[in-house]
């Protein structure tokens, strides 16, 4: 309830600056993408023959999927580093003791914006080494019930890396941390004890938001229906990129809340020791 409390007092008292960084770096480019370049974030349908099997649906739906990654990954990346980018600028907006402009907090994003990818990569590599070659062998082996009892074991302890390095943002953005393993390290600990109670936090409010965000769609899709055609398709994209915006924001600010608890008053001066 507190880091609730506290992510909204976060985004209240920063309110025009946080709205002004979540549109340069979340709303403008997803809505941008999806006027210009709708077929690269899935935005065409997928033509089926009428009366076709599931199976048959599910092979053009992989099919739509393998041609939109090898035609647009670079979109891909683009709007993932410019939200990496957003997310460890608005992180530094709303919780630096220092009070930074948006000048200042995306000079901090960008500087923590290499740390920060390099952090995700040694996590990526880390988890291909802990799960993926273990499941491949298995995999390789043709044995399926064992393969399904892997996969039941792995889930859980892909979302337990997760929820251990939930905090990166907020420890590269407020304490500077520009070592990756130490970025990694400090997350991990600051966690420890509060794992499970952080993992149900971050997943209802994630639940949550989807539901709302849900039927906020539902509603605006039924009363631009009697609009139709481009304005209708120009409206919702608007209202998915605004959403998706707004979700971002919450989620950042509730990160942000979280890391004050756990790192305590005046978590700012131990970035030394972690630089």
């Amino acid at each position: 309830g507190k880091a609730w409390s506290d992510a909204v007092a976060l985004i209240s008292s920063n309110r025009d600056a946080v709205l002004a960084v979540a549109g340069l770096f979340f709303f403008l480019p997803q809505f941008a993408l999806f006027l210009l370049m709708p077929e690269a974030i899935g935005q065409q349908q997928v033509t089926v023959p009428d009366g076709s099997s599931p199976d048959v649906m599910m092979d053009a739906l992989q099919a739509q999927f393998a041609s939109q990654f090898a035609n647009f990954w670079w979109v891909s990346v683009l709007l993932a580093v410019a939200q990496w980018f957003g997310m460890l600028s608005l992180m530094a907006l709303m919780i630096d003791q220092g009070r930074p402009t948006v000048r200042e907090s995306m000079g901090i994003g960008g500087r923590g914006l290499l740390p920060y990818v390099l952090a995700q990569i040694l996590v990526v590599i880390g988890l291909s080494l802990a799960i993926g070659i273990p499941l491949g062998l298995l995999a390789a082996l043709g044995s399926g019930v064992i393969l399904g009892i892997a996969v039941l074991v792995a889930i859980p302890f892909m979302i337990y890396v997760f929820v251990k390095v939930t905090l990166l943002p907020a420890i590269i953005a407020i304490e500077g941390t520009a070592n990756p393993v130490s970025a990694i390290k400090r997350s991990w600990s600051l966690t420890k004890g509060n794992s499970f109670a952080l993992f149900l936090f971050l997943f209802l409010l994630t639940i949550a938001a989807m539901i709302i965000a849900l039927l906020v769609t539902l509603l605006m899709t039924t009363i631009l229906a009697v609009v139709g055609g481009s304005v209708q398709t120009i409206a919702l994209g608007f209202l998915e990129s605004a959403v998706s915006a707004v979700i971002a924001v919450v989620l950042l600010a509730a990160i942000g809340a979280v890391y004050q608890q756990l790192a305590g008053p005046g978590a700012a001066e131990v970035s030394e020791t972690f630089e």
